[in-house]
């Protein structure tokens, strides 16, 4: 007997996909939802969506065209790139 999971790659970054699963009689099969955090740079566009920003080891983030960063664990954090430096002074 095989258990399928079913799942894609959405615009937002959720990653839904689908794997086949060989299931033993008697066993517990646990399913856990496989999702990646994926951050956009309010700044730079693609075609149609904002830029991912590179996932750092450290748990931040930062755009590999502006140099903008981002940490969404922590909102505080306040970004000193070249633009938001630009919107800080416009303000």
């Amino acid at each position: 007997m095989t258990l399928t999971i079913e799942f894609s790659l959405t615009v937002d970054g959720i990653i839904e996909g689908s794997v086949a699963v060989p299931v033993v009689s008697g066993c517990v099969v646990r399913i856990e939802k496989m999702t990646e955090q994926v951050v956009r740079c309010p700044y730079c566009v693609l075609g149609n969506y904002f830029v991912p920003m590179l996932s750092r080891p450290e748990g931040w983030f930062i755009c590999s065209k502006c140099g903008h960063s981002a940490i969404p664990e922590k909102p505080e954090f306040r970004c000193f790139c070249q633009k938001c430096g630009e919107l800080k002074r416009a303000a």
